[in-house]
């Protein structure tokens, strides 16, 4: 210590190539590279002008719902290479027609495919160029023109025994095919013809109705039905056609019928519609070219698996009575699944009772009535899913009540664990409605809305936690949504224009004179004071407000944002054509500007604003000692410099603070200028190429501890940050 202070000699200290924000800590205790504060700031990886720390591009409204209902589900799907966006929004869905032009109030019946959605989030999948939605109640399907009920359409009629010989010393009641349908009251038996035999027996009693015949491949309509046996009758005995040859068991009778299903076994006790198995479930997943279905609340731990059909193709209209998986036998639903390689992950809610986490692999099992089948094996035990998951490119991942969860592989035996990914974070993140976050990927983060915040996790920066498992670099951003009755700002003027000092203004009859109202002078007007309601002045080019005696009248500016109303925040998001939408609870769709990018990569300054209203947006570094907590330092005159982007438009202001004073203001940054509050004009630092280096003069001395917070608070102002470094001496012994 002795030689720090004899040496009389200059330090550096530099922060940046920022890696994310650090909300674990006190600010004293976060990495040189991390920030200890960081809002509205992320690491764009497309700028020609490289990586730096900056403002997030805002985002702009491009859909309104007529009726203002939360929007619970954006899906999207193309045919010709035409994207078909559809918005579910409160109880009806929607279909986005002008999405590719830009902004759509949607009509309100002309855009309505469907009423009678289930006022929760949806979830959707692709399969055979249709687009299916679930969302607890219906079970949809959308063709690129119409939506129908799954129910309402031909969902696939198993053929459940063929080869049926109905007399005879050859008679057999046919061998087992395909399982019923729990979509589908229907089904079909096919039969031999002996060329005698006119009565024809199914294998299922009590049926509804017969409702289709066919001999040798014609549909007939002449025979007498016996519902209660299960039996057709034929005035003759049907015979081959002589035009054709048939091997001697061709089974040329085919007898569709109807009887409806009141249970499925190991599933359910008797139930009037066992479809709503299927239509009630709320979590969709495609794994090993299969639909797989859960989420119904009234069968928490079960899921359900399409098959194929006849003609060898897997059918999402046909779900088996027998394909079916059971996770565990407690109350604990299943709230995720994710398709991982050659294994699904099974996510449930935390139980005290079986595993958190079941592992399914497809399993041949030579049988034609269930070919195919999915065995469970518990894999882990602990932290449960609230329901969202996503894999995260090819990092399974899940919200649970402690954070953002992944399943890491571990080098033994290719055995799998659950593996924290959000330890930066979770200060903030655990705090909030977490059982109702959604998760999507876009441009390599991973977005967890919450809110009206997200957290973007950064694929391209991962580091291994001090528990030994791999982390994200995180980046927040607050105040996504929308504000319902926003309007514009304006502020008293802080100062005349000259060529108005004596100017006047008519109103009611009176000639009134334009004045500053120095108390308020940079304040919004309160658009509940009686007197502030503004007047514009087109001939003149001047706004004003009364004064509440009508004596006055006051000069007003006009920043261009909006202010006020109720936040709605947003409820859902999704990633469309490479950029990032979300849709608000009171039905509003918004994208976020990355799409508005020039030839060089770069987002124009009028991007950036949060649906006409101001980004705060700022940054602060360590509260550093420097590593010697026991010694006071000065800062060296001129020596603190801040290198950024040269933006259009760009602007920021620095603040500094130490452990012997709060925060003060002592530079304000902009494109082409640098401003100082009591600083020489000779302390600029001018330049035209794309990064810009400012000097700030600089007078915190004898501090033990100093951070700078870096912020940007005005309309349209972004700024891109890359470094900030300063030099410093040691002083002396630290003795308060």
């Amino acid at each position: 210590m002795a030689s720090i202070l004899n040496q009389k000699k200059d330090y550096t200290r530099y922060y940046g190539d920022f890696r994310g924000v650090d909300f674990s800590s006190d600010h004293t205790q976060v990495h040189d590279q991390r920030l200890a504060y960081a809002v509205n700031m992320y690491k764009d990886y497309q700028s020609s002008q490289g990586q730096a720390l900056e403002t997030v591009p805002g985002f702009r409204r491009r859909v309104e719902i007529p009726d203002g209902g939360e929007i619970y589900g954006m899906h999207e799907i193309s045919f010709e290479s035409t994207p078909h966006i559809l918005i579910h929004a409160g109880s009806k869905l929607y279909r986005w027609k002008n999405y590719e032009v830009g902004s759509d109030i949607i009509e309100r019946d002309s855009a309505t495919l469907f009423s009678g959605m289930n006022e929760r989030k949806s979830s959707s999948f692709i399969f055979n160029n249709r687009l299916y939605l679930l969302d607890g109640k219906n079970y949809l399907v959308y063709d690129g023109s119409t939506v129908k009920n799954v129910l309402d359409t031909a969902c696939y009629v198993p053929i459940t025994y063929i080869g049926i010989i109905p007399d005879g010393e050859n008679a057999d009641n046919g061998k087992e095919f395909e399982q019923r349908n729990m979509l589908s009251p229907y089904f079909k038996h096919t039969f031999v013809a002996d060329g005698t035999t006119a009565q024809f027996i199914l294998n299922e009693k009590e049926i509804e109705a017969v409702t289709e015949v066919k001999v040798y491949g014609e549909v007939v309509t002449e025979y007498e039905v016996d519902t209660a046996a299960g039996k057709i009758t034929f005035d003759t005995a049907p015979v081959k056609p002589e035009t054709k040859d048939y091997p001697e068991f061709y089974p040329g009778i085919e007898i569709t019928a109807k009887k409806t299903w009141k249970s499925v076994s190991g599933v359910t006790e008797e139930m009037e519609n066992i479809h709503e198995l299927i239509t009630e479930c709320t979590i969709a997943t495609v794994f090993d070219n299969r639909v797989f279905l859960s989420g119904n609340p009234a069968y928490p731990n079960h899921i359900f698996y399409c098959g194929r059909n006849s003609t060898g193709y897997v059918d999402p209209t046909y779900f088996g009575v027998l394909n079916y998986m059971q996770d565990g036998v407690g109350n604990s639903p299943i709230t995720g699944m994710i398709p991982v390689a050659d294994t699904l992950m099974v996510l449930k809610n935390d139980t005290q009772q079986d595993g958190s986490t079941y592992y399914h692999s497809a399993y041949d099992t030579g049988n034609d009535i269930q070919p195919r089948i999915y065995p469970s094996q518990q894999g882990l035990a602990g932290i449960g899913c609230l329901g969202a998951c996503v894999n995260f490119l090819d990092d399974p991942i899940f919200i649970s009540r402690l954070g953002v969860e992944g399943i890491g592989q571990l080098s033994v035996r290719y055995e799998r664990a659950i593996e924290h990914r959000s330890s930066l974070i979770d200060a903030k993140l655990v705090n909030m409605d977490l059982e109702n976050a959604v998760l999507c990927e876009w441009n390599g983060y991973l977005v967890v809305l919450v809110d009206g915040c997200i957290f973007l996790a950064d694929s391209r920066q991962k580091y291994t936690h001090a528990i030994g498992v791999p982390q994200y670099e995180w980046y927040f951003l607050e105040g996504i949504g929308v504000y319902s009755g926003q309007y514009t700002e304006y502020k008293y003027s802080a100062k005349s224009r000259d060529e108005l000092l004596s100017a006047t203004v008519e109103h009611d009859g009176r000639e009134l004179p334009l004045t500053i109202n120095s108390e308020l002078s940079g304040q919004s007007i309160n658009a509940s004071d009686s007197y502030a309601e503004v007047y514009e002045d087109g001939e003149n080019g001047l706004l004003y407000t009364l004064s509440d005696d009508g004596a006055l009248a006051y000069l007003c500016d006009k920043p261009g944002n909006y202010i006020g109303g109720d936040f709605k925040p947003a409820a859902v998001i999704k990633t469309l054509d490479g950029n990032l939408f979300f849709g608000t609870e009171n039905g509003v769709v918004c994208s976020f500007n990355f799409d508005m990018r020039n030839d060089e990569g770069e987002i124009p300054a009028t991007a950036y604003s949060f649906d006409g209203r101001i980004i705060l947006s700022g940054c602060a570094t360590k509260m550093d000692s420097c590593d010697i907590p026991h010694l006071t330092k000065s800062t060296v005159k001129k020596s603190t410099v801040i290198k950024t982007k040269t933006l259009p438009r760009s602007s920021a202001k620095l603040k500094v603070r130490t452990n012997r004073k709060p925060y003060e203001q002592i530079a304000r940054i902009t494109s082409t200028s640098f401003t100082f509050e009591d600083m020489d004009f000779e302390d600029f630092s001018f330049s035209s190429i794309e990064q810009s280096l400012f000097a700030v003069k600089e007078k915190e001395k004898k501090w033990v501890e100093k951070q700078y917070y870096i912020y940007s608070d005005e309309f349209m102002r972004p700024f891109a940050l890359f470094y900030v470094t300063y030099r410093y001496t040691v002083t002396g012994r630290f003795k308060e």
